[in-house]
């Protein structure tokens, strides 16, 4: 703007120099040639006046040589030229239809200019009638102002170059002036600026429009706050992509999801955090064609859906991505637990079953014989047994599943179940040529006694059945830190410590062998696990292999 306004005010001063020369030079040349034409007029005039003293010829001869410029003509009644300062008379054309010629006739005197076909340059000619009737003319030269002009070029240009290089310096100091208010605006604070009264509209729309804005950006600042407060909540990650998968948003789960800074990755390509092929494709098929789509994604040992929806502004085309990931390993795991449920469910009771079809196939053939009914008929008894103790125990896990508070919650003194399960088991352990003994103080602790009874039975039935002939079973009863503490131990076989972090898991066994002898269904331990979990007790295990183990319930501090 700075130069344009310079270039404007230059250009002005330059017009303004040359129209000034030109008015100025047509003044000076009429006012030149005004007085050229009374200097003429003057001198016929005088001229006139002193012709009756003299001699014509000698007369006209002194007036030409004392102002050689001005030409003299003597032209007779019929227009014949009698003298000229000039040219010869003789070659001289008659002057008769001469215009001032004429008028001089007629009214005594006359004037004209033009260019002379004698000197071929613009002439004045005056003409004055004498008193013998003879016409006296005056010539002078009378210059154009352009012919002026053309032999002042050179001064001219010489005067103005210094002119112009002034008009230049000062059109700078100017633009400089006139600019600089502009450049001190304070566009912060538009109406505390005194500059030109021009300007004050466009200030007081600047006013508006920036009140307007900043209120703008303090919505847009307190809904972007609300949106990082409610993303920043969130549990599940959400991801905001542009139509080219570049990274707007990111908030604190899907940070920390891709291990990366959301403000560090903003503007990046999504596709920079992962290089999974079918996210890839969900991806790029939600910005190609909009549609949604998920892919299944694991990272740090879990596993993620990632759900890609098309974001469509108005009515034009695809304008970005929401990405949100859902954490769904507890429902893989429960999917996998429920098909290694439905799977041992089904051969724990095909197994049974198996063998009592078996065996009532063979009775009804006839095949056996009378003394083996009896062995037979007690297997059938035997497995059918096993399968009546297989869906108690699995009745028994779906009604704690259903359970989230204990139904008969009341003081219980684990002393005195201890002592029940123990005389309870008493004979299952001399089969087993074991010892089970209960020592340790009285605790009492909140609770279903039902269940607890439950608890301590399976605890130790397990103690008793994979014990070793001669070997022992101890229940301990103590306090620590104020909560009572059960313990069953044993000197039985013991536990690897690879199946130690899966032995209280639905029909997990470490000895496939042993349990099918014992009878064992591998829900035992799973409903201690639950038991336990209602009564908000800590449930650990201590085992070696080939040394015993050591199952401790640790129950809440009792009030």
């Amino acid at each position: 703007m700075r130069n344009r306004i310079f270039r404007s005010m230059l250009l002005l001063a330059v017009v303004t120099i040359l129209i000034g020369s030109l008015l100025s030079g047509a003044v000076t040349h009429a006012a030149l040639t005004e007085r050229v034409h009374a200097e003429v007029r003057s001198e016929a005039k005088i001229l006139s006046l002193l012709l009756p003293e003299g001699g014509t010829q000698t007369l006209f001869e002194q007036a030409s040589q004392a102002n050689p410029a001005t030409r003299l003509t003597l032209i007779d009644t019929d227009g014949t030229v009698l003298f000229d300062s000039m040219a010869d008379p003789a070659t001289m054309e008659n002057h008769a239809d001469r215009l001032e010629v004429r008028l001089a006739m007629q009214v005594g005197t006359g004037e004209e200019s033009r260019n002379s076909g004698t000197r071929g340059e613009k002439t004045y000619y005056y003409a004055l009638r004498l008193e013998n009737g003879q016409i006296l003319r005056m010539a002078a030269a009378s210059d154009g102002i352009w012919e002026i002009f053309l032999r002042q070029a050179g001064w001219l240009l010489a005067a103005m170059i210094p002119v112009l290089l002034f008009a230049a310096w000062l059109a700078n100091r100017q633009t400089r002036a006139i600019v600089a208010p502009l450049l001190t605006l304070d566009l912060d604070r538009p109406m505390n600026n005194d500059v030109y009264d021009e300007l004050s509209p466009l200030l007081v729309r600047m006013e508006r429009q920036r009140t307007e804005i900043a209120r703008q950006i303090d919505a847009l600042d307190k809904q972007q706050q609300e949106f990082a407060a409610i993303t920043g909540q969130m549990q599940e990650g959400l991801a905001v992509l542009d139509a080219k998968l570049q990274v707007l948003s990111l908030n604190r789960s899907a940070a920390a999801l891709f291990g990366v800074d959301a403000d560090t990755v903003r503007g990046r390509s999504f596709l920079t955090l992962s290089r999974d092929g079918s996210l890839s494709q969900v991806l790029s098929r939600a910005v190609s064609a909009g549609e949604s789509g998920s892919a299944e994604l694991s990272l740090g040992g879990r596993c993620y859906q990632l759900i890609a929806t098309p974001v469509r502004p108005g009515a034009g085309g695809i304008g970005g991505v929401v990405l949100l990931s859902l954490d769904i390993t507890e429902q893989k795991q429960a999917e996998q637990l429920r098909r290694e449920f439905t799977a041992n469910v089904s051969h724990e009771l095909k197994t049974p079953l198996t063998s009592i079809s078996g065996y009532a196939e063979m009775i009804e053939s006839g095949i056996v014989r009378q003394e083996d009914l009896v062995p037979f008929a007690a297997r059938i008894h035997s497995e059918a047994s096993r399968m009546i103790q297989l869906v108690e125990d699995l009745l028994a896990l779906s009604r704690l599943d259903e359970q989230a508070v204990l139904p008969d919650s009341r003081p219980v003194g684990l002393l005195a179940v201890s002592k029940r399960v123990a005389d309870r088991l008493s004979e299952l352990a001399r089969t087993q040529k074991v010892t089970i003994s209960v020592e340790g103080t009285d605790q009492t602790v909140q609770g279903d006694p039902a269940l607890l009874e439950e608890l301590v039975a399976n605890l130790c039935e397990n103690a008793i059945k994979y014990n070793r002939p001669g070997g022992s079973v101890t229940v301990s009863l103590s306090c620590e830190d104020r909560r009572p503490c059960l313990r069953v131990s044993d000197t039985g076989v013991g536990i690897a410590k690879e199946h130690q972090s899966r032995v209280f898991e639905r029909f997990y066994r470490v000895d496939k062998s042993r349990s099918k002898e014992t009878g064992g269904t591998g829900l035992g331990l799973s409903i201690v696990k639950h038991i336990a979990q209602l009564h908000r007790a800590t449930l650990s295990l201590t085992s070696e292999d080939g040394q015993g183990t050591t199952v401790q319930v640790l129950f809440p501090a009792q009030e």
